[in-house]
C-alpha cells in the first residue's frame, strides 16, 4: 500500500503503520522532524515553526521510520540539501546512503543543475554521490557541491566551462 495514493492519511495510521522509507510529505510532521534535529548542531536553535516553513517549502523530502517512530530525514529546498540525520542508534547501517539514494534519483533533483550542502561531518559519504569540497563556509564548515554539468571553480560562485 503506498502512502503516495492517499490525499490524506489519519494520524494513528502513521503511528502505527509507518514503516521503511517515505517521501510523502503528508506522512512527516514537524514536531516529529523537530524532536530528531533539536541536539543536532546546525538545527538546535530552531523552532517547531520554522521546521514547518522548511517542511512546507522542501522541494523534496525523504523519511525512514522504524514501527512508526522517524528515525531519519533529509530534504532539498532551492538547490540545497539540509538536515541529513539518522537516529545515533541506526547509523553506519545504511539508512542515511539509502535516503540520499532514493533522493537523488528523483528526476526533479536530477534536473537540479547543481546540488549544494555544508557539513562538519560524513564528508565522505557525499562525496561517494559526487559532491565535492569547494572550501569553507563563513562558520567553517565544508562546502560540498555536486555537479551535472563541467563547472569551473571561479572566485564567487560556478562559471560553467565551455569545454
Amino acid at each position: 500500500m503506498s502512502l503516495m495514493q492517499y490525499t490524506h492519511i489519519s494520524e494513528s495510521w502513521i503511528s502505527t503503520q509507518l514503516e521503511g522509507f517515505c517521501n510523502d510529505p503528508e506522512a512527516l510532521r514537524s514536531e516529529e522532524i523537530w524532536e530528531l534535529l533539536k541536539d543536532a548542531y546546525w538545527a538546535s536553535h530552531r523552532s517547531v515553526e520554522i521546521t514547518e516553513r522548511n517542511r512546507q517549502n522542501a522541494l523534496s523530502q525523504w523519511a525512514f521510520f522504524e514501527k512508526g517512530i522517524l528515525k531519519a530525514y533529509l530534504r532539498v529546498e532551492d538547490s540545497w540539501l539540509y538536515d541529513v540525520i539518522v537516529s545515533p542508534e541506526l547509523r553506519g547501517k545504511g539508512i542515511g546512503k539509502k535516503l540520499l539514494s532514493n533522493l537523488l534519483e528523483e528526476p526533479r533533483i536530477q534536473s537540479i543543475p547543481q546540488l549544494g550542502l555544508d557539513t562538519l561531518d560524513a564528508m565522505t559519504l557525499y562525496e561517494k554521490f559526487g559532491f565535492k569540497s569547494i572550501g569553507l563556509n563563513p562558520r567553517g564548515h565544508h562546502r560540498m557541491i555536486r555537479s551535472h554539468s563541467t563547472y569551473f571553480e571561479g572566485g564567487c560562485g560556478f562559471v560553467e566551462s565551455k569545454a
